[in-house]
């Protein structure tokens, strides 16, 4: 294995501040990386460090406009979906024509009934009046208080113990393999997603089997100020609301503006270029590019690629690698 001995000059006023003086480095190996870095460059040897963030836990196969060769319809969607998001006009319909009362019945009983949640009939009466795209999509209050994305980093993609493929939630932007040409074909899949099927997922703690409303957490006005007190002691219930409205709305868009068929003909393709074969394609530009980088840092990291590069990789073989052992396995 490759070993390192780095030497770190912390400035004072800056970092240093934070240590108080009874913070002092071991002697040893203060002097061990003194002489190891004077050995660098008495040798004329530069360090080598590469540093790269993966976005992992980004497992959108639209998040970025590509280069897509050979299917025109892909940049017709593209162009369709932006029109639909910055031209609406009558297609901005009130939440209610697309998550439905009914959906949200039968939404609020499994959070009162499953969840053990309130019922948040209250917070329903206000939302289904807005607009999908300029009072939903485009909150820029909906977005600070995170009351969709929140629940969307954490039920999005889920690595479950056992298995090289993720169980998705029943959403467009991840790679979940079911049927989306229907709102009515999507909410039965959801509701089975969030409130039925039980998952093993490795934690901290060991292996865990938890149900995906299980692993919500209550959003805090503490970390996130624009939340109100009461939605932060709401949050679990609301947010599972928030995340089926806004999932239904991408369903509906979708459908809108392409057919079924063509839409989700090009995500299929997209999702096993860009998605499922991530970790892989990651792990080979690494091994051909930077593997003679002495350093490497990567950010965003699931716990799953750090598991295949320690066990399946060159990498794993040439480098110590070190992640936090209080990764959160739900959030990944």
């Amino acid at each position: 294995r490759r070993q390192v001995t780095v030497c770190v000059l912390v400035l004072k006023g800056g970092a240093g501040s934070f240590l108080e003086k009874t913070v002092t480095p071991d002697p040893v190996v203060a002097e061990n990386a003194r002489k190891g870095m004077l050995s660098m460059v008495t040798a004329g040897r530069k360090l080598a460090v590469t540093t790269w963030n993966i976005a992992a836990i980004n497992n959108n196969p639209f998040e970025y406009w590509i280069t897509y060769k050979g299917d025109p319809q892909y940049e017709k969607l593209m162009v369709d979906v932006e029109q639909f998001l910055e031209n609406p006009g009558d297609k901005d319909v009130p939440v209610s024509q697309v998550f439905t009362e009914e959906m949200f019945a039968q939404l609020d009983k499994q959070l009162t009934e499953v969840g053990k949640w309130k019922s948040v009939k209250n917070y329903w009466d206000e939302y289904k009046k807005r607009n999908i795209v300029s009072g939903f999509l485009k909150d820029k209050l909906l977005g600070k208080k995170r009351l969709a994305s929140m629940p969307d980093r954490i039920t999005n993609t889920i690595n479950v113990d056992s298995s090289d493929e993720p169980v998705c939630r029943p959403t467009v932007i991840n790679q979940y393999g079911g049927d989306l040409s229907t709102l009515d074909k999507w909410w039965t899949e959801w509701q089975r997603f969030m409130f039925v099927t039980p998952l093993k997922m490795k934690t901290k703690d060991g292996v865990e089997e938890k149900i995906p409303y299980q692993l919500l957490k209550t959003i805090k006005n503490a970390k996130y100020p624009m939340i109100t007190l009461q939605e932060e002691e709401d949050s679990l219930p609301l947010q599972t609301m928030c995340a089926a409205i806004f999932d239904a709305i991408l369903v509906h868009m979708m459908n809108t503006v392409s057919p079924p068929e063509t839409w989700q003909g090009i995500r299929r393709t997209l999702v096993e270029n860009l998605n499922r074969k991530k970790t892989p394609h990651t792990l080979d530009i690494l091994e051909r590019v930077y593997i003679e980088s002495d350093i490497i840092t990567l950010q965003e990291v699931a716990s799953s690629f750090i598991e295949t590069a320690k066990t399946n990789s060159k990498l794993g073989n040439l480098f110590h690698i070190a992640a936090p052992t209080s990764m959160d396995g739900a959030r990944d």
